[in-house]
This record gives C-alpha cells, sequence and structure tokens, in this order.
C-alpha cells in the first residue's frame, strides 16, 4: 500500500498506521508500554478519512493537561478555517463531535495515563478524525443521514487527507506553543465561540443525558460551565478520555462512529 506522509514540522516523528488500527489507538498502546513519546504523531491517510494522534507527557497536573483537548479542537477549526470555503461553520458538539456546517463530519479523541489528580500523567494522547470524502454512495436516498456530512460535501473537494493533516499539525504545534505563554483564559475564549450551545439553547451531553441549556465558559479544569434552562449553573466535567466508556448521546440519531 502506497503511504503519502504529511508535510509535519520538524519537532513532530510521524508514524503511518494501516487499516484496520486507528491513529489514536496506535498512540495510546505505543505510549502506554514506552514505544512512543512526546512529539510522536500517529496518522491514516485514507481516500475518505484523515485522522492522527499527538503523544504528549505533560509537566503539568491532569486537570491542567486536559486543556489540550480545547486546544485540539481550535486546531482543527483553524486548520479547516484556512482550507474550507469563507463562511464554512465549524464548531464543536461537547464533547468530541465536529460539526462542519451543522452537520457531523468528524470527532475529537483524547487519553491520559492513570494520574493521581496532582502529579502530572505520565503521557497523553489526542486525537482528530475527519471525513475528508463523502460517507455516501450514489445509490443512497437524498436525506438520508442529513445529520452527517463530509468535507467535500461542505465545498472542500479539492482536499486531501493528507493535506488535511499537514494543516492540523502546524496549526496544532503553534498552539501548543502559544499555550506554553499565555493565559487559559485567552485559549477558552478562542475556543468558546465554537461550541454549539454558546449563542442559544441546546442540548448538551454529560454522560448519557442531555441538559438543555446555553455554554458559558469552560473552568481551569476543562470543565463546560452550562446555564440550564431551569436558571441552574453546572459545570460538567471533561472525562479522563474521550469517547468516554458510557454511552454517548449525539443528536441526531447517529455520530462519525
Amino acid at each position: 500500500m502506497l503511504i503519502v506522509e504529511p508535510d509535519l514540522p520538524p519537532l513532530l516523528t510521524g508514524h503511518a498506521v494501516l487499516p484496520p488500527d486507528s491513529p489514536f489507538a496506535a498512540a495510546c498502546d505505543g505510549a502506554a508500554d514506552g514505544r512512543l513519546g512526546a512529539g510522536d504523531f500517529t496518522y491514516a491517510t485514507r481516500a475518505d478519512i484523515a485522522a492522527a494522534a499527538l503523544v504528549l507527557e505533560p509537566e503539568v497536573s491532569a486537570g491542567t493537561a486536559r486543556q489540550m483537548v480545547p486546544l485540539l479542537f481550535v486546531a482543527v477549526a483553524q486548520s479547516l478555517g484556512a482550507q474550507m470555503p469563507p463562511k464554512t461553520s465549524i464548531l464543536l458538539r461537547w464533547p468530541d463531535i465536529i460539526l462542519v456546517n451543522g452537520a457531523a463530519a468528524g470527532r475529537l479523541s483524547y487519553a491520559m495515563a492513570e494520574h493521581d489528580g496532582v502529579a502530572p500523567p505520565d503521557w497523553l494522547v489526542i486525537g482528530a478524525e475527519l471525513q475528508v470524502a463523502s460517507p455516501f454512495s450514489s445509490a443512497d436516498e437524498p436525506g438520508t443521514a442529513v445529520h452527517r456530512t463530509s468535507l467535500a460535501d461542505e465545498g472542500g473537494g479539492d482536499l486531501a487527507a493528507v493535506d488535511v493533516l499537514s494543516s492540523l499539525a502546524a496549526h496544532l504545534l503553534a498552539n501548543i506553543d502559544m499555550w506554553r505563554d499565555e493565559p487559559f483564559a485567552q485559549l477558552a475564549d478562542e475556543c468558546i465561540g465554537r461550541l454549539e450551545g454558546y449563542d442559544r439553547a441546546v442540548g448538551i451531553a454529560d454522560g448519557e443525558t442531555l441538559i438543555e441549556g446555553r455554554i458559558l465558559g469552560l473552568s481551569e479544569a476543562c470543565g463546560l460551565i452550562v446555564k440550564a434552562t431551569d436558571g441552574r449553573i453546572r459545570e460538567l466535567a471533561l472525562p479522563d478520555r474521550l469517547p468516554s466508556t458510557s454511552a454517548r448521546v449525539v443528536r441526531g440519531g447517529s455520530d462519525t462512529s
């Protein structure tokens, strides 16, 4: 199988992953057994899917390390914003579904080593998967899955998976460098307006349930601060792994699995 390598920044080391393995699973396994370390970037560039994961070795507590999740999404949004047609809407349906023009076109993943909440976890893996080509065949009835889409279906028909990942890697590394020097509030401000539910009340996933409300912000530990329609203010904790082991609630009846 011919593998086309993304153009990665010098600080990242690429590792191609062949089907049926996923870059995220490969990165988690490699980090857990010590084969992969900080800066290792696993990826897969199929015709229809662009998927990648980055191994990090945090020097901060698990709560602070979770800030890599909104940082990852901001990098995804910046990358797609630079490659997709003008005015393309890129949002995150909390906590992990990437929306392009309102429909699911990808997902975020992350996991970290076991930790005590105080000492830094030994490793952290963040990953993203994007549907590049249409997931539908010509035989599909129009409108059968309006809650799903692809970059091609939304005007990015000229994009190749390898180009998507090259851009994502560059934005991701640049954002990590900025995160080291800037307060989290700046990252939170960059992320919050890109979350579905920031400008209107929606159903927001909290484990296996939906909470109807509006998003107000992000805590330092990346808890989602929500004002429910009953007036209560709640903070929805981000788990140590995405997708979490509990059933995730995704409106429209499907996700990008």
